[in-house]
């Protein structure tokens, strides 16, 4: 009788220990759905989206890792979720000031720390192209902001030329052609068309720097979405603030005001182009301690 029931212990532990096996070997990492980001703008952050899913239907985590040589120790930074499979991470505009390229790859883990990792992709850097003869170009500045993990770049601010009717311009990875005729501002609002409404999910770098001192960067992700109505809605744009504005065009202005120990307005600028939201920030306040100026940059997908 002792014999037997000692088999049976062994026999029930061995169909245990299978049936975890087999769980273990059913069990998938996530799956990541991404388009390279093949090329950039100096200056400017890099927004990288990707899709990820799990079996389980739960993602633990996405973090995006990226370096000047794939042969260093790369910056990590945690990507964040939409509210969906959609996830968002940014390459600080600060490591991009004196490269060439930049490489980056993606990697998600499950419930059960199952990992998955995209291949290395490498992203060129380029200066801003001179605009076609007789267009004319809207400066946007954009200031570095330090990278998690490493030394921070240049502070300087860098100064890239928007679209022009006719000429064409590298921001965040994707390739931006104005339509000569269309997309200008127009006097009065209206509806947004099939191709602008929507939400847009990218990230903001926001600087102020109080007049002779320095510079203090900051940088977070920022959701944008434009009804069908042709109204611009962000509460995310500036941290706390509910922002509203009418689509004018393909084009947009929302003003936060500031209040409080200072007081003055920052003004954020938008484009909406091929499915894409590129803008500058500009603006001042005054406090006791003297003048503060604002100046950044944001860029979004549509979702």
């Amino acid at each position: 009788m002792r014999f037997f029931l000692r088999m049976l212990g062994v026999g029930l532990a061995g169909c245990a220990y299978g049936l975890g096996a087999f769980a273990e070997e059913q069990n998938r990492p996530p799956t990541i759905r991404h388009e390279p980001v093949t090329v950039a703008v100096r200056g400017q952050p890099i927004t990288i989206l990707a899709n990820i899913t799990d079996d389980s239907g739960l993602v633990k985590s996405a973090t995006l890792f990226y370096s000047a040589s794939k042969d260093a120790a790369p910056f990590r930074s945690p990507m964040k979720s939409s509210g969906t499979s959609l996830y968002y991470g940014t390459i600080p505009a600060g490591v991009l000031s004196s490269v060439d390229s930049i490489s980056y790859y993606i990697e998600a883990l499950d419930h059960v720390d199952a990992a998955q990792e995209t291949p290395w992709h490498t992203i060129a850097i380029k200066d801003t192209a001179a605009p076609a003869k007789g267009a004319e170009t809207q400066p946007a500045p954009a200031s570095a902001s330090e990278p998690q993990g490493g030394k921070s770049g240049n502070h300087s601010a860098l100064t890239v030329g928007a679209i022009a009717v006719g000429a064409a311009a590298v921001v965040g990875g994707a390739v931006l052609l104005a339509d000569s005729g269309g997309g200008g501002s127009s006097d009065d609002g209206g509806s947004a068309d099939g191709d602008s409404a929507g939400t847009y999910v990218g990230s903001v770098t926001e600087c102020s720097s109080l007049e002779g001192g320095s510079s203090s960067c900051n940088s977070h992700g920022i959701l944008i979405s434009i009804t069908g109505a042709g109204v611009v809605e962000s509460d995310s744009l500036r941290e706390g603030v509910s922002l509203q504005g009418p689509l004018r065009g393909s084009e947009f202005t929302l003003i936060a005001q500031v209040t409080g120990v200072s007081t003055g307005e920052v003004v954020y600028s938008g484009t909406v182009v091929d499915q894409r939201i590129i803008g500058s920030i500009t603006g001042s306040s005054r406090s006791s301690e003297g003048l503060s100026v604002y100046s950044g940059t944001f860029t979004a997908t549509k979702n």
